[in-house]
Parts: structure tokens; C-alpha cells; sequence
């Protein structure tokens, strides 16, 4: 039995190879007809993988944009390619006919955003692009081959067949190759353990992406304490380009795209909620790395960001000059910061810090970053504490001011962050700029009080040489 999906179907779907089972999607819905609603502009088909052995999209694609921003970019024509090779069987054949450049009918209607001409599906989605379909780069998963290709009057006629991604491109992430030896390196296998892997599926996605982004709850107020000072201070960075290092749910390049940076790409160990996130439409790309070995060249973006990841790397110094090594203006580190080192130093005993996946929880220190900028012949270093307590009972409360239990907490954390000026307490992280370049960079208008910035000195070895 053949079943077929027909795109914009209007109120009834068409049926070109006469399949046993027709079904439609439209913004309008008619179970009985087998219609069901959906915005295939940011709607993914309402499907499951493999159902259909036809697929057909009428006078449609013209009418899916190839940009637009909900909230961040995203590239709609090629998600919509992305889907109908999902729901297509293998083997399975996608018909497209639409109004095409150079006839009129492609501009006169004002609703047609997407102008298509001869080339465009088999140069981008088919096997004319040299077995390398050329939308991968803009997120397209998946292969056809072109069957046919002919006009119709105004109108393109394009045949697709669904063919098996090449065994080379299921090791590519954003044009990216993944490194081919299928041994895992000892920072995967600890990712892999404080992930539970197995257990982190696509099905708890929701919960995860939604508590995330509740921009309502403390949890989310906590955070934006965190990463807020660093970007007040980076605020005329916006233009520039950033890497996000352990971003593993992009959540760190997406708030920072909320808040006008333009050019952010998260990065992280795994693919796995990179890939959802992206699907979400929260990033638009991103790239699979192990911050021991970044694959960037030296140089490559202006500014690295890494949040509360750092203590999570089994070499995370390797990784601080793996940063360093791709960067062009600065690193910055938001991370706990090492009690028994830098002033106020506790005196106690603390016990060594363990993660479930049996990795070492390492904490950040100012001087640790001093004398990596010695060492490097850095020249700045911005450092500021802030005072934090999580509590899960009460992580996804409101952050309102007729929360009861919001308004103690904030309290709480003010008494304790006026005992750390007073330098009675130490603050529990420390958000960190170490600049690689002279201070030209520098806005210190943009910087509170709260923050201490070290200027180190010229190593005088170096300077006569040069």
C-alpha cells in the first residue's frame, strides 16, 4: 500500500502516482480528508520518519522564505528539504511545481518570496552538486538524486528521488569532518558520563530546552547574574566574532544573539542537543569539538567564551590554550572560583570534588590566569567575582517581587555579596577577561567598580629583542 503527501494542499490533495493513501498539510485542518495543519515556514511536517513514498509540493515552495529571523536566523526552503527526505521512504520520490524565474508568474504575486529556477533543487539538494549537496553548509540533511527536471509553461517541474547520505557526509557537522578514528578520547568519555548519554534523549528535550529558556524563573535570574556583567563590559563587541566553547545546548550563543551579538557560534563535545537547539531555530549553526583540540585555526574569532564548562574538562588548561590559540582579542571564563587561592583564602579543609562521571571538578583562580598571561606575554586581565547559591527546590519559582521565597533568596545573596566586598567572604565565581592584545580593546567606561583590571608588565627579555 503507497501513501502520499501532498504540501498546501489546499482543501484537496493531489494525487499525481495514484497512491493507495493520499494525505495533506495546509494551515487549515481536515482530519477527514486526512489534512492536518501545519506552517511549513517553521513547522516541521507533522510526520514520522520514512511514511510517506511520495510526497508532492504544487505552486508552494515559492511561497517558503530562504531567510528569515524567529528569533535568530534560520534558512526555512532548506529545513522544509530537510523534512521531505525525513518522512520520504528510502527510495521515495519528491515532485515539486512551481512558478519559476524568468516567467512572470514567479513575481507577480506579492506572497512568492522564494524564486526558483532551473538548477536551484538539483545544485542544492541533488546529485549535481558533485555527490556534496551544497546546502549542507546551510543545514540541509539529506540526498537526492535528480530524476527530471522540465518546464511546464511558467511553471518548474522537478523530480527528486531519496537516496542513502554518503557514508562520508554522516561525519560531517556544518561542513565540518568529525575526527574519523572511532576511538573516543578520554574528554568524550567523561562527557559522555556526566551526560548519561543514553538517558539524554530527544523525548526530555522539551522540558530541558523550556526550563533553559524561562526567562521568569530564578534559575534563569541566577544566570543572568553570571553572564550579564561580562557582556555590559564586551557590549561594543557585538560586530565581532565569537566561539562559545562546552555550549552544549547552545543556550550561551543563543542569549548572547538575544542580546545583539551578530556572530556567535556554540560549540560543544556532542551534537546531540546542538543539533536540537538548531532545529528550534535558538542557533543557526554550530560545530562539534573537543575543546582540547579545537579543529579552528590559530586566530580564527575574535572572542571565546566558555561558562561553567571549564570545570567540567578533564585538562581544562589545555583547553584554556586551545581558546587562547583561536583567539584574537580575548577569552573570557565564567566559572567557581578556587577557594584556597587569591585573597580572602579560606583556611579549612575541603575535601576533593568528584562529578559522577568520575571527573575532577577543577575551579578558576586570578592567579592561575596571571601567570598564564606572564607566561603568554599577555598584557590584561579584567576579573570580578559574583556571590551565587543554587537551590533546586526552588530553581524554577518566579523571579518576582510577590515570590516570597524569590525575595528571601535575593536577599540572601545581597547579604552575602556585601560580606564579599567587605572581603568577609570569598565569591563563588569568577567571571574573567584575559585580553591578548594591548589594551587598545578596552572600554573602561564599561566596566563597574566590581571589577579589578591588572595591567602586567612588558617581559623585558622580550622587549629587547624586539
Amino acid at each position: 500500500m503507497t501513501k502520499s503527501l501532498d504540501l498546501g494542499c489546499g482543501v484537496t490533495p493531489k494525487n499525481p502516482f495514484n497512491a493507495d493513501e493520499v494525505y495533506g498539510i495546509d494551515v487549515r485542518e481536515d482530519l477527514e480528508s486526512k489534512i492536518k495543519k501545519a506552517d511549513l515556514v517553521i513547522d516541521p511536517i507533522p510526520y514520522a520518519d520514512e511514511t510517506f513514498d511520495y510526497v508532492t509540493a504544487y505552486d508552494l515552495i515559492e511561497h517558503i522564505p530562504r531567510v528569515i529571523y524567529a528569533p535568530v536566523r534560520r534558512k526555512p526552503f532548506v529545513e522544509l528539504m530537510s523534512e521531505v527526505y525525513r518522512v520520504l521512504k528510502p527510495g521515495g520520490i519528491f515532485l515539486s511545481s512551481t512558478p519559476g524565474y524568468p516567467h512572470a508568474a514567479a513575481f507577480i504575486d506579492p506572497t512568492h518570496v522564494n524564486f526558483i529556477s532551473e538548477g536551484t533543487l538539483p545544485y542544492y539538494f541533488g546529485d549535481k552538486a558533485a555527490d556534496s549537496p551544497w546546502a549542507i553548509i546551510y543545514g540541509f540533511k539529506g540526498a537526492f538524486a535528480v530524476k527530471s527536471e522540465e518546464w511546464q509553461g511558467p511553471h518548474l517541474l522537478t523530480v527528486l528521488q531519496k537516496i542513502s547520505v554518503p557514508a562520508d557526509k554522516d561525519k560531517v557537522v556544518n561542513n565540518k569532518p568529525i575526527d574519523q578514528d572511532s576511538s573516543e578520547s578520554h574528554a568524550e568519555r567523561v562527557y559522555r558520563a556526566h551526560m548519561d548519554h543514553d538517558q539524554a534523549s530527544l523525548a526530555e528535550a522539551d522540558e530541558t530546552f523550556r526550563h533553559r529558556l524561562d526567562s521568569g524563573s530564578i534559575d534563569w535570574w541566577r544566570h543572568k547574574r553570571l553572564w550579564e556583567p561580562v557582556l555590559q563590559c564586551l557590549s561594543h563587541t557585538k560586530e565581532n566574532t565569537w566561539l562559545t566553547v562546552g555550549d552544549t545546548f547552545g543556550s550561551d550563543a543563543f542569549q548572547m544573539m538575544r542580546e545583539g551579538f551578530k556572530h556567535v557560534l556554540p560549540t560543544s563535545i556532542d551534537s546531540l542537543m546542538l543539533e536540537e537547539a538548531r532545529r528550534r531555530g535558538l542557533i543557526e549553526n554550530f560545530s562539534v569539538e573537543n575543546a582540547e583540540k579545537l579543529s579552528f585555526e590559530d586566530k580564527s574569532f575574535d572572542y571565546v567564551l566558555c561558562r561553567e564548562a571549564y570545570h567540567h574538562f578533564p585538562r581544562p588548561m589545555i583547553a584554556l590554550y586551545e581558546m587562547i590559540r583561536v583567539a584574537r582579542k580575548a577569552v573570557v571564563l565564567i566559572e567557581p572560583q578556587d577557594p584556597m587561592i587569591d585573597d580572602p583564602v579560606y583556611t579549612g579543609t575541603i575535601a576533593a570534588g568528584y562529578e559522577k562521571s568520575a571527573n575532577y571538578i577543577y575551579t578558576l583562580s586570578r592567579r592561575e590566569l596571571i601567570k598564564v598571561a606572564l607566561g603568554l606575554n599577555l598584557h590584561v586581565l579584567a576579573c570580578r567575582g559574583v556571590f551565587d547559591i543554587y537551590k533546586d527546590e526552588i530553581a524554577k519559582l518566579r523571579a518576582q517581587e510577590d515570590e516570597p521565597e524569590f525575595v528571601k533568596y535575593r536577599q540572601e545573596i545581597e547579604g552575602y555579596e556585601q560580606e564579599c566586598r567587605l572581603n568577609k567572604r570569598k565569591h563563588g565565581y569568577l567571571l574573567a577577561i584575559l585580553y591578548l592584545e594591548r589594551p587598545a580593546e578596552i572600554r573602561q567606561d564599561l566596566f563597574s567598580s566590581d571589577w579589578s583590571i591588572t595591567y602586567f608588565p612588558e617581559n623585558p627579555y622580550l622587549a629587547k629583542k624586539q
